[in-house]
């Protein structure tokens, strides 16, 4: 059967980095690919690979109850849980399209540090808010941040506090700065942590703890950054079955690394941060 429309959801190839500058130097870049999802695409996008869709036995699989829910409401759309929760934290209702930035779950297996719910406007073509989805490793919790790109321009950067534990190497008084611009050809953003200055609390309740390290941090000081450069590649049958063969293990990669980067980490000894609210007898792999 022949491809016909080109869709807004596409395939991106390329790469993801992490540089940190504190209190040691580490760097690393790994070849990935993320689906972008038009969410309201989903049935066109899936119909075009028998080896892609939404039930059990796909080998790769968009599973709801991965991604973000409001109060672990599995019953709503991913679409509608998105508009609602950034109308409730900016007021802003979203009237365009709602795409998705993420890994599928692929022969069973997901892991998603970060997933990307961009916002567009009437048009389908600027941004109004960017929903971040941030998973921790090796706890499995979730904390979302919305941010309100309505007179963002092009990496322009945006910062935001910290508010989930995610590295046990990395304190929590953080600001986060995202930079990035709308998805085209390419897709890049990057995401800076820095250190706050102490006006942050020691509230436990918040997880907001400052550390013995964090005392001899100056404020403004980039700690850490990361993100990605991608290319775009269109949604066919041909594209969907030959990144599959490629990466047919790509969850599975990115749950290593994240392992094997920290080990590295610790062999430089980065000092170790414990969670906040979390006991050794409390840890888990996501699967």
């Amino acid at each position: 059967m022949p491809e016909t429309k080109e869709l807004r959801s596409a395939i991106f190839k390329g790469y993801v980095w992490h540089q940190r500058f504190q209190p040691t130097a580490h760097q690393f870049r790994y070849r990935v690919f993320m689906m972008y999802l038009d969410l309201a695409e989903q049935h066109e996008v899936f119909s075009k690979s028998l080896l892609w869709g939404t039930n059990w036995y796909h080998a790769a699989r968009f599973k709801r109850s991965d991604y973000f829910s409001i109060n672990g409401d599995n019953s709503q759309s991913i679409e509608s849980a998105v508009r609602q929760e950034v109308k409730s934290q900016t007021g802003i209702e979203v009237s365009g399209p709602v795409c998705l930035l993420t890994n599928l779950r692929y022969f069973g297996y997901n892991t998603n540090p970060i997933s990307c719910y961009y916002c567009y406007d009437s048009d389908a073509e600027g941004l109004v808010a960017l929903l971040i989805e941030v998973t921790n490793t090796p706890w499995g919790e979730k904390h979302h941040y919305v941010l309100d790109l309505r007179s963002h321009k092009d990496n322009e950067s945006v910062e935001f506090q910290k508010r989930m534990h995610v590295s046990p190497f990395m304190p929590m008084n953080r600001i986060y700065r995202w930079r990035g611009s709308v998805p085209s050809t390419t897709l890049r953003y990057s995401l800076a942590s820095v250190v706050a200055d102490d006006s942050v609390s020691n509230d436990a309740s918040s997880g907001a703890e400052l550390y013995e390290s964090d005392r001899y941090e100056t404020e403004g000081e980039i700690q850490f950054d990361s993100g990605v450069v991608f290319k775009r590649q269109p949604v066919t049958s041909r594209a969907l079955n030959t990144t599959l063969a490629i990466y047919p293990l790509m969850t599975l990669k990115v749950i290593t690394a994240i392992y094997w980067q920290a080990l590295r980490l610790w062999m430089k000894r980065v000092p170790f941060v414990a969670h906040p609210a979390k006991s050794a007898t409390s840890l888990k792999i996501q699967s």
